[in-house]
Formats: C-alpha cells, structure tokens, sequence
C-alpha cells in the first residue's frame, strides 16, 4: 500500500490542495478581539472534553484550511480573565518624545493598575476572576486601532475649548463586554496616568458605573445632581427648574458621597483609595455571566481522524476562536497538514483531539516541524511550500525526489533541526473514539471522560447597576414627586417604571409610568408617581437590550399619612 500512494504522491498532493478561507466569524486566527473581553479560555483539547467543539473535514484537502471548528457557548467552569485593551494619544502639539516615553512606561503601568484593582476573586462556585490590562500608545495622526478604547491626555487649562477648572477623568459612556469593534472614548489629564486612576478608569470600560454622587443637602434631605462636579451657577438653575423647586444656595449646599448600597471598600465607590478597596461581590456576579468561552488550536497538536482509512491531521497554525454566552460560532477553518501519506484524504468525516504532538512517542519531528509552521505560515490558507512533504518525511519516511518542492522541504527541515530521512515511519495512532459521532478528548488509546457543563442562554446586553428614589419617604394625599437616581450601561432604548403597593404578602400594580429614554451611565430622572395610599411601595425599573434577557431592579419606598 505504501509503495502504492508513492507512486501516486504528486496526485494525493494536489488533491489535498484546498482554496482560500471565506470571511469569519468571531475572530480567528489573526483577527481582533473586543475592546473589553470577558472569557473563559481552554486549549482545544479541554474544550473537546467539555463537549464545547465539534471539528468537522471541510471536503477534499489535506493542507491549509481544510477544517472547520464549531463552539458552543456552554455552562462550564473554569478560571475567567477580564481583559480591557486601551490605547492613549495626546494632542499633536506634545513632543513626540513625551510619547515614546509614555509608550515605553504603559505596559509597567498596566500591571500596577491591575494590582491596584486587586486578585484573589472567586465567583461563588470558587473559579478564580483575573483582571488583566492591556495600555498601549499611538500617534495623534494614526488611525485608531477598532478592537482598542481610546483615551485622549490632555491638558483642561489648555486643550479644552473651553478651560473647565473642575475637570475630570471620564468615558463617554458605559457598555458591556464582548462587543466586537466598539470603542469607548475617554478624556483623561496626564496626571491621571498613575495606577490608582488607570485601575478606576479601566474599570468603567468593562461596565462598572462609579458607585458616589454630588447631591445638594437641604433641611436633611439630599437631592441628587445630575452632574457632578457642577458649579454653584449650574446648581441654581437646575435647583429653580426642580419640581418642586428647591431653595438656592447658601440655604442648601453640595456633598459627594457613596450611592445607597454601596460597600464602604467597593472599588468603584468611596473605596478606591483603601486599602480594602476591591471589586464588589455583584460587580463580579454580572462579569460571571458575561464570560464567553475561547478556545485555541496550537500549532503542533494532533487531530485524529473518525475514519481509519483517511489521514489524521497536524496543526500548522494558530486559530482562536470566541463565543459569547448563550451563542454558536462556527470558525471558517483551522489550518492543518495531512500526517498520514499511506491513507486517503479526508472527505467528510469528523476529528477527536489528541493533543500536542511533543508528548506523543515518535512524534518530536512532527512536532518541529508543525511549531515551525506556526512561527512563518503567513495565513490561514498560505502554508509554506513545501511543508506537507516535509511532515510526510517525518511520519511516513517518503521521499523529497519526486514532490516538486524537493529544495523548499529540505530548507523547512534544516530549519527545524531534521535531518532528511533520519526519521522511521512514525507509530499508528489509532482513535479510541471514532465510534462517536462527538468530538471527544482522547490520550494513549482511552477517551477522556466528559465533564458535564450545561446549556446558557445570551448574556444580558443591558445593565442597571443600581436605582435610587429620593427622598425615599413620601406623603400620602398629595402627587408625589420624586427623584430617580439611575446607572444603566449597553443599549437600552426606553427604560420601563411600574409602581407597585404592597397587598397582603402580594405585589400589586398601582400604575406605570411614562418609560425613560435609555443613555448609558448616570441619570437623574424626575418622576411623577402620583397619588398614592399609604403603605409599602415599590418601583420596578426594567430595561431590554436589542437581544439577550432584560435587566431590573427595585426601588422600595414608604408612603406615610
């Protein structure tokens, strides 16, 4: 049989010869990820032994992209990093030395602003949550990188068109991860770059509203503003257009602090500058739910064909591919080699993962020379010439002579340190799964047991991180006003109010309320409940993103006689 497919190498080379990838999904293998991401990552062989993949022969191919890998979105646990990519300018009027300076400083800052948000979190199944910071710097006349935030440095005093005295560090608005492309614009003064302002900022572009508010205090009762940092000419028109009005100063004055259910050491909060400060407990619930899964094919791993007659295949690139939760991503193609010259080429069957071909016995030279692959294949579909002859000397002892890439195989196994023809026919690898029409984990002839994970649905695209009514205590008899103090991040249109009274151990509708346009961040919204008994209430604040489950909170509030 050998000598047979020798005799038919040139043929079997061509017919394994695929075309080039089509556009993508998520992003593999040299694309970009998100601005904020917040994933769980497995190699592809742990992500085949949760059930996350399904690596199927795209048809006639044995070198190139000739694979395609299919994620699932599944309930599993696992370590989840939070990365948020930034990327700073400056006005072009700085020196562009002061640049490369800053460039050369970021990533050290990075990593004291990761310190500064603090490790050690668990989710409350224990599955460990690391923040991970990613600062780089670019030109002011460069265009800006679409998978980076971007914060411009600057000067208020003189970069500003109008100098605002009370400035300070902001985005422009809050969102959630795992959005591909979108960006997050940000204003920051150069003296914010330090770890401890770096660490808060970063927070707010994976979502993280600032848990403090200025409010205007009078006869013991606190307003919020709508703006903080608002100075005293601001505040008395907003104070004459409040219903109902509200005394000017100095009958009343301004106080900054932390939002109603807030933790004293909550990072976001009053906290950022304890030594106690960390990320709060519901913070860390919301990124949970948010963690997609991202799994990566290295070069070098073995993937063992369903059908004995047909080759199995060697990794030559590496492809990452991502899924949000509750979503499928199909992955255009995994680039591979056929590493079996004696069998047909695959067709249409399916693939088990085996693992990294450094560990199996005989293996060493196919390992080199797919790790090779990996550090000068230029693309998915643009494999070196020469290479598949190169594996196929390794694993099957053929002959360079009669493949028409003689001279570029032996130049791509020098490289990899192989002397051509030292190496025997490479041992069978049978596939202790090819029964399964599942891809599964396989090692020394056993399959990998399952571990069980479950099915999830979308990840919420909206957020109300927290609601307040103030004052929280009202009189019966009159229409009641109130004060609606509202963080929301994502793409909400209309934000939904239904204010509910208390029946017996039941929650009854007293009515609803004209819905609020959705704006991500901070609000002040100034409602009108109406009138209403006296007893214990409620407001029910709900918000739906374009897909994905909608968000609530509850505000309770006490209608007295």
């Amino acid at each position: 049989m050998r000598r047979l497919v020798a005799a038919l190498a040139p043929l079997l080379a061509l017919l394994c010869w695929t075309g080039p990838a089509h556009a993508v999904d998520g992003f593999f293998p040299d694309g970009a990820p998100p601005p904020t991401q917040v994933t769980r990552s497995f190699t592809l062989k742990e992500a085949a032994q949760r059930g996350l993949v399904k690596l199927e022969s795209k048809g006639l191919g044995g070198e190139g992209d000739t694979v395609s890998l299919t994620l699932e979105h599944r309930k599993v646990r696992g370590p989840i990093t939070v990365t948020v990519r930034v990327e700073f300018t400056t006005p072009a009027r700085i020196d562009p030395g002061v640049r490369e300076g800053l460039g050369n400083d970021l990533p050290d800052i990075a990593r004291r602003s990761e310190a500064w948000v603090g490790t050690g979190y668990r989710t409350r199944g224990g599955d460990p949550i690391n923040f991970k910071f990613d600062y780089v710097v670019r030109e002011p006349d460069d265009p800006p990188r679409f998978n980076y935030h971007q914060v411009l440095l600057l000067n208020p005093a003189v970069d500003l068109d109008e100098p605002d005295p009370l400035f300070r560090a902001g985005v422009d608005h809050l969102s959630v991860p795992n959005k591909f492309g979108e960006q997050i614009n940000g204003q920051y003064e150069f003296l914010d770059v330090n770890a401890k302002t770096l660490a808060h900022e970063t927070l707010h572009m994976v979502g993280l509203d600032d848990r403090y508010n200025d409010y205007y205090r009078v006869r013991g009762r606190d307003y919020p503003l709508p703006v903080r940092g608002m100075p005293l000419s601001k505040v008395k028109d907003y104070l004459q257009a409040h219903r109902p009005p509200l005394p000017p100063p100095p009958a009343g004055f301004v106080v900054g602090h932390a939002t109603p259910g807030s933790g004293r050491c909550d990072i976001m909060g009053t906290g950022s500058d304890l030594p106690c400060r960390r990320v709060s407990r519901r913070d860390l619930d919301w990124l949970e739910s948010q963690a997609g899964v991202q799994v990566t094919a290295q070069p070098g791993e073995v993937l063992l064909n369903k059908d004995a007659s047909r080759q199995n295949m060697g990794v030559g690139f590496r492809t990452t591919v991502f899924t949000e939760p509750g979503s499928t991503t199909t992955a255009n193609g995994v680039s591979v080699y056929c590493i079996d010259k004696s069998r047909f080429f695959p067709a249409d069957e399916g693939f088990d993962v085996l693992g990294p071909a450094r560990e199996l016995p005989g293996y060493a030279p196919l390992a080199a020379l797919l790790e090779l692959s990996g550090r000068i294949q230029p693309s998915l579909e643009e494999t070196p010439p020469g290479m598949l002859n190169a594996v196929w000397n390794v694993t099957d002892a053929a002959s360079l002579e009669f493949s028409g890439t003689a001279e570029q195989s032996r130049a791509l196994l020098a490289q990899a340190g192989i002397a051509e023809g030292s190496v025997p026919d490479a041992p069978a690898l049978p596939n202790p799964n090819a029964g399964s029409a599942d891809t599964g984990a396989v090692t020394g002839g056993e399959v990998l047991p399952t571990i069980r994970s479950a099915a999830t649905r979308p990840a919420a695209q909206v957020r109300l991180a927290y609601a307040h009514l103030y004052p929280a205590r009202l009189r019966a008899g009159r229409r009641v006003r109130a004060d609606l103090l509202l963080s929301s991040a994502g793409q909400a249109k209309r934000i939904g109010l239904t204010v509910q009274r208390r029946a017996g151990k039941r929650w009854r509708k007293v009515r609803k309320l004209r819905a609020l346009k959705g704006r991500p961040g901070q609000i002040v919204a100034p409602l009108a409940l109406g009138r209403l008994k006296p007893g214990r209430h409620r407001l029910v604040v709900s918000a739906a993103g374009p897909f994905g489950p909608p968000s609530k909170v509850i505000v309770s509030f006490r209608v007295r006689r």
